[in-house]
Formats: structure tokens, sequence, C-alpha cells
């Protein structure tokens, strides 16, 4: 299992080199707690996602006004930010928008997680979506408007 804590460490170094905004790592979360949000969902979450949440039930930064952002959200925030990112193109596309499960905030309306195939089995890479691929999506069809990014959340979170 990797050591969540030093990734996270790093990718947060990495994402804000200029150290403007101080690191805040989640406690823990307990087995019962990821059921619970596996069974609200509908989804059963690859090992790498309940390793990391078991390690660090989020992973965010505060500002100089220590204003609190969370990058990869609580598991009782899932739902919501799911359906909110979900909202941006749920009347267009709205078996695509029901298969994609979210877990990164970009702070741009879009998020970064899981998506799955017609079948119902989570696909083998993440998926990122941000509100500015609505305008080149009607062109481009649905595969355009969630695009794969990389392979695990190990793969993001290395710089």
């Amino acid at each position: 299992m990797p050591n969540w804590t030093k990734t996270l460490i790093k990718y947060h170094a990495w994402a804000h080199p200029s150290g403007e905004y101080e690191l805040v790592l989640g406690t823990p979360s307990s087995d019962s707690d990821l059921i619970k949000t596996e069974e609200k969902l509908g989804i059963e979450f690859p090992k790498e996602f309940r390793d990391l949440y078991l390690s660090h039930n989020s992973f965010g930064f505060t500002d100089s006004n220590n204003k609190l952002t969370w990058s990869f959200l609580p598991l009782n925030q899932l739902p919501a930010f799911i359906e909110k990112v979900r909202s941006w193109f749920n009347e267009e596309q709205p078996a695509l928008a029901d298969r994609f499960f979210p877990f990164f905030d970009w702070h741009d309306g879009g998020g970064l997680g899981y998506l799955l195939s017609e079948s119902g089995k989570i696909e083998k890479s993440l998926y990122d979506f941000h509100p500015e691929q609505l305008s080149e999506s009607s062109e481009c069809g649905p595969t355009k408007l969630i695009m794969p990014d990389c392979r695990s959340i190990k793969k993001f979170l290395t710089p």
C-alpha cells in the first residue's frame, strides 16, 4: 500500500510551490463509513480509493485567511459534490451523468473520478470533467464530455 501521507505532501508541494496554501489532511475514515457511502452512491470503490480514504478521509488546503478548500472531498460530502458536477450535463447526457462518480474537485465546477461502463463496472482509468468541455461536447459527442485522465489515483498524485 502506498504511503498516502507522503504522496499527498509531495503532491501539495508540487501543486502549490509558492507555499501560500497550507496542506490539510483529513482524519482516517472507517471501513463502515466507506461501506455506507458505497451503498448510498451505488458503487463499490476500488482498493486504491479505499486505501487512500482509510488513511485520509479527504485532503485540501487553507489559504492565508484560513479558508478551507477540499480537493479530495470527505466521504460525507461526496454525494452532494457528485450531484453538483453531474448537474452540468445531466439534461444532455443523463445516462453518462449517472455513471460518473467524481471525488476530486477542480474548483471550476468540474471533477475527476470514476466512470462506470454501461455494464456497471468501473473503467480502468480516472475520468475528468470541466464545465468548459460542454461547449465542445455538442460536436464531439459524449465520449469527449468526460475524458480519461490517468490510470490511478497514485499516478494522478505523482507529479
